[in-house]
């Protein structure tokens, strides 16, 4: 569940215009703007960065205590940077859109 501490890399990336997608009591929503965040306690589970985003991005690493994530796109960002999904905890992502993407070296 995710406590008020860990709402910076969230907040950061719905200000780009990404989207986020959350479970609550069993059902999933998609969150948008801060405001949609509920009051109590949520699972993220899954991340949509913004299309041909070339503004810095949050990394994943930021998200790496998120154990529910299963989903994450990241389309036509360019260049991503190599480091953007090093972090070791993000092994249960089950869907990893990286279509029109360059990695970086």
């Amino acid at each position: 569940k995710v406590v008020s501490v860990e709402f910076g890399p969230m907040n950061e990336l719905l200000s780009f215009g990404g989207k986020l997608r959350i479970r609550v009591d069993g059902k999933e929503q998609e969150i948008t703007s801060v405001e949609d965040f509920p009051p109590g306690p949520f699972d993220l589970v899954g991340i949509t960065y913004p299309v041909n985003q070339r503004t810095q991005l949050p990394p994943m690493n930021h998200f790496k205590n998120f154990n529910h994530l299963t989903k994450l796109s990241v389309r036509g960002t360019n260049p991503l940077p190599a480091d953007f999904l090093a972090a070791k905890d993000l092994k249960q992502i089950r869907e990893l859109d990286l279509s029109s993407t360059v990695l970086n070296d």
